[in-house]
């Protein structure tokens, strides 16, 4: 994502069903479906639709400052930790790219020649006017590894969609998705290798997404899964909370965190002078 936007919410109705009936008989009042007073509900696909149509959108989102804590944990095959760093990270912009500059590793802020040598990356980027997302990692027999989950992939006939119940995140409503692998032998719709659970609002906005990998995939193995959280800030939305577990090929696990916090909008400011201005108390 753990620092959720907050506590799931399940709505219950707890009044009895003698009194339910005995109002109603009172009152004349006779029971009418709930989806006959209203508008039909979105079905999961069209909700699922929605979700793809807003991550593929063109909108430009405001610029934001923002704070990003990385945390990696290997183990080997017999669970010895071989990995482990903590870095935290300040997202600022440059022109028109972001740049996340280093502010701690491992809890302590930079000092001495690690301190100088962030200094000098952040002064190259401004003088070429470019950002960098962030400093690329070099560690023995790492490699890339992809966790997003494919929303498109779930609309194929490989998965099963259903609506679970409702639930409240952080005071949004969300419809509760169930994206089931189902069982086929047509090739020309492979299985799915994942099951998924979304937490979806009338608008399309994804605030969280549960995932575990049920059949090997070429660099995750059964059992690995993982878990994003995301929020509203000013209508927009924005990530939270990302976590996964991998269960690699050859046998060690990783664990990856992210968590994003202190989101501000970034502005700048300019204002044009005169070349004939002064400034200070100089002779004129």
């Amino acid at each position: 994502m753990n620092n959720r936007a907050g506590a799931n919410v399940h709505l219950r109705m707890v009044q009895s069903p003698k009194f339910i009936s005995a109002l109603a008989v009172a009152l004349g009042v006779f029971s009418i479906p709930l989806w006959s007073q209203s508008a039909a509900a979105p079905t999961p696909r069209a909700l699922i639709e929605k979700a793809i149509a807003l991550r593929n959108s063109d909108k430009i989102l405001p610029r934001y400052t923002y704070f990003q804590l990385k945390t990696t944990q290997n183990r080997n095959t017999k669970g010895k930790l071989f990995v482990d760093e903590a870095t935290l990270y300040e997202y600022t912009w440059i022109g028109d790219l972001a740049y996340a500059r280093i502010v701690a590793v491992k809890g302590k802020p930079l000092t001495g020649k690690a301190l100088a040598d962030e200094q000098a990356r952040y002064d190259k980027a401004v003088a070429d006017h470019g950002g960098f997302m962030e400093v690329p990692v070099k560690l023995k027999h790492a490699y890339r590894l992809n966790t997003s989950l494919s929303l498109e992939s779930l609309l194929a006939p490989a998965y099963v969609l259903s609506e679970l119940r409702q639930e409240t995140l952080a005071g949004t409503p969300t419809h509760v998705i169930d994206c089931t692998p189902a069982a086929s032998t047509d090739v020309t719709h492979p299985a799915a290798t994942r099951h998924a659970t979304l937490w979806v609002t009338d608008s399309g906005a994804i605030l969280r997404e549960t995932y575990e990998v049920v059949v090997d995939e070429p660099d995750k193995m059964r059992g690995s899964h993982g878990q994003d959280d995301s929020q509203l800030i000013d209508g927009n939305l924005l990530p939270q909370h990302s976590f996964f577990h991998l269960n690699a090929p050859n046998g060690n696990t990783g664990d990856f965190e992210d968590t994003y916090s202190r989101y501000r909008r970034f502005n700048v400011s300019s204002r044009i002078v005169s070349t004939t201005e002064s400034y200070g108390d100089g002779p004129k």
